[in-house]
């Protein structure tokens, strides 16, 4: 007789249930002809683990913790559920700087080690899987307890394949293949040896194989790219669920959005589409029957069904599991980010605040904190102008000690920096393509809008120049229209107070990935744009290259906290250098009073699609829509039919103003609807 001690006996009576269940599973599986199978999915968790904002420095509902309890509680339904990924793991954050640079990845590398814990099936290569090196990302994969796909990154070498292709995993005898796929949208200097091929082509050749050859009976693939490469370069889940047979679900990433589609495939069913948004902040669901018709399982297309899994609108708690698994991570990061490294005088954002709610002051005038990235970049690359993006909006310097974390919320890229020759000519059209970024101002107009398609990365600041932007004129369509130098918006265009002549030479200060563009739909097309549009042609104008000079520590933001360490102690300062001119928004009536009840939330700025910015300028000559008003009303108790009266938006702004305080609840039981056009005319 075996005697078995009490934590014997419970693994004994553990693994017993397990192959009961299995069994039982397997009967039930077969007696029905039915299996049903879960696909659950993340996306641009860039280094989130904690339900933590390193930036922010405050805990959010967001980061590998908080995902983890949807899993949990999906698989408690379903337990044939996989958990997969459509990359960019490793980088985005400081934890994975400290984990990714400063200590290299080990067999405890912090992001596959609680993906480990969670039990993913399958990873993507992102781009930003490349940013630390070819090495780094190797070290990274071999961490894994799980495959990381790409199926169309190559050697150029030998054309071999540099990662796993895809994963088959069985489920219930169901033969699921995962095939992973990459952006073409990699800077070119984190990819060297290597080819991107293309996604559409790569997943008719994969898919065959998995259908064909392995004998799949559902095939995912996860995608790091969005839908239509018309909206971005690289992106072609859309092209890949209406043109690839076979394809049953796909998951995306790369463009920080929220997706729930469905599209149709070539063989006339609809392939789910779906991007979880990014920072484990949602995650994607897909449901899929599949049923045994003489031995072969098919999926069942009248059942299939997919949602999103919002955390900011349905918020869940973290997962106690992954905040232990997670602890020494996070601390040993918080003492990293909380070097002090310099002082400062004031607070830089003091005086530049947002005026208005929902538009960044960022890109309306010159600020400290783009001055100083200016600053430091002109140091380095010994420039003669410079220019940078406003990466992050809410990123500030307080007056006091300055921390690593200060200078890594500013500049939160794995960029290296470029100095390269320009001409004056070219210099020319750079600003013309950047300034495309703003709206054309019209009559009533009480807000500068953003073109929602350009990214808020993909618009500089400029140092070292100054210069007038005329946004009453139309931008230029594309950048072939800059060709021949015509004018659009720029005007009294200065170096160092005359006027730049066309050839003019100057060193121009950029960042690797504003350098890489002199493709059309190359990281924002800017080198095309100037006319440089070989690769050949751009390098040959680089007269220093960051990374060749200092190695690793010649990543921008390294150069910044050099800068301000070697500084000492630092004051906000602006050149004010560039101003918009044009129009007059001083004279524009109930201006004042819009400003203050998008402030108050009230009324809000228009925002919509990738990027969430005010893409449309808020127009107080224009009558007011039947939408705001109604929000307005529910907002302030002023009735539909007091606003109703106001003929532009301005007047109605001005009387949302005057009359919110005269009505209550209590006055609107004793006012009737005859009452209130004479209470508007008296506070009118």
């Amino acid at each position: 007789m075996i005697k078995f001690k009490r934590n014997q006996k419970s693994l004994v009576f553990t693994l017993v249930f397990l192959l009961v269940f299995s069994f039982a599973s397997f009967i039930f599986a077969a007696d029905t002809g039915e299996v049903h199978i879960t696909i659950l999915g993340t996306a641009d968790l860039h280094g989130h683990i904690m339900n933590y904002d390193y930036y922010g420095v405050r805990t959010y509902t967001q980061g590998f913790a908080i995902v983890s309890t949807m899993v949990k509680e999906v698989r408690e339904e379903n337990p044939n559920t996989l958990l997969i990924d459509a990359g960019d793991l490793i980088q985005g954050t400081p934890l994975t700087y400290y984990y990714g640079k400063m200590m290299k990845p080990d067999k405890d590398y912090p992001m596959t080690y609680i993906m480990g814990i969670m039990n993913y099936t399958a990873g993507t290569v992102g781009n930003h899987e490349f940013n630390y090196g070819l090495d780094t990302l190797q070290k990274v994969i071999d961490t894994a307890r799980f495959p990381i796909l790409s199926a169309n990154v190559v050697k150029e070498s030998d054309g071999s394949l540099a990662f796993t292709p895809y994963t088959i995993v069985d489920v219930e005898g169901v033969k699921v293949g995962i095939l992973g796929l990459t952006t073409q949208g990699c800077t070119a200097s984190d990819i060297k040896g290597l080819k991107i091929l293309h996604p559409v082509e790569t997943a008719e050749k994969f898919v065959k194989i998995l259908k064909e050859e392995e004998n799949c009976n559902l095939v995912i693939i996860t995608a790091h790219f969005g839908l239509d490469p018309d909206k971005r370069a690289g992106n072609y889940a859309r092209p890949i669920a209406q043109d690839v047979v076979g394809v049953d679900g796909i998951l995306t990433g790369h463009d920080h959005i929220t997706i729930d589609i469905e599209e149709m495939g070539p063989t006339g069913y609809t392939v789910p589409i779906l991007m979880p948004y990014k920072w484990g902040r949602a995650l994607a669901r897909m449901d899929f029957y599949l049923k045994n018709i003489d031995g072969k399982w098919v999926v069942e297309r009248d059942k299939t069904e997919q949602q999103i899994y919002d955390f900011k609108k349905n918020p869940v708690e973290p997962d106690e599991e992954i905040l232990m698994a997670g602890k020494k991570y996070h601390e040993a990061t918080l003492e990293y980010t909380g070097t002090i490294i310099s002082t400062t005088t004031a607070d830089f954002k003091e005086g530049y605040r947002d005026e208005i709610k929902g538009i960044s002051q960022g890109k309306l005038q010159d600020t400290p904190l783009l001055n100083l990235v200016n600053q430091f970049q002109l140091k380095y690359a010994k420039a003669d102008i410079s220019l940078a993006a406003e990466f992050a909006e809410t990123a500030n310097i307080k007056k006091g000690d300055i921390t690593i974390n200060d200078i890594s919320s500013i500049y939160i890229y794995e960029n290296y920096l470029f100095g390269m020759r320009i001409t004056g000519a070219e210099l020319k059209k750079l600003l013309e393509y950047e300034v495309r970024y703003y709206h054309q101002v019209k009559d009533g107009d009480a807000t500068i809008a953003f073109d929602d398609s350009i990214p808020g990365y993909d618009y500089d600041m400029f140092k070292g120049v100054s210069f007038d932007i005329d946004l009453s004129k139309p931008a230029p369509q594309n950048a072939d229209e800059l060709a021949s130098g015509k004018q659009f918006r720029i005007f009294n265009l200065e170096k160092d107070g005359k006027p730049v002549n066309d050839d003019d030479e100057f060193i121009l200060a950029l960042n690797d990935y504003r350098f890489q563009s002199w493709g059309e739909t190359m990281h924002g097309g800017f080198l095309y744009a100037m006319g440089i549009r070989s690769e050949e042609e751009a390098y040959k104008r680089i007269v220093f290259d960051s990374q060749e000079t200092y190695g690793d520590e010649g990543q921008a933001r390294n150069l910044m906290i050099k800068y301000v360490k070697e500084k000492g102690t630092i004051s906000p300062v602006v050149d004010d250098n560039w101003h918009f001119v044009g129009f007059d928004f001083s004279k524009l009536e109930g201006r004042e009073e819009m400003i203050q009840l998008i402030n108050e939330d009230i009324i809000s700025v228009p925002t919509k699609d990738r990027f969430g910015v005010n893409y449309k300028s808020i127009n107080l000559l224009e009558k007011p829509d039947k939408e705001e008003i109604a929000v307005i009303s529910e907002k302030t108790n002023i009735p539909v039919s007091v606003l109703e009266q106001c003929q532009t938006k301005g007047e109605l702004y001005k009387n949302v103003i005057k009359l919110r305080g005269k009505y209550s609840k209590t006055i609107n039981i004793f006012l009737s609807i005859n009452d209130y056009p004479d209470v508007l005319a008296k506070v009118g």
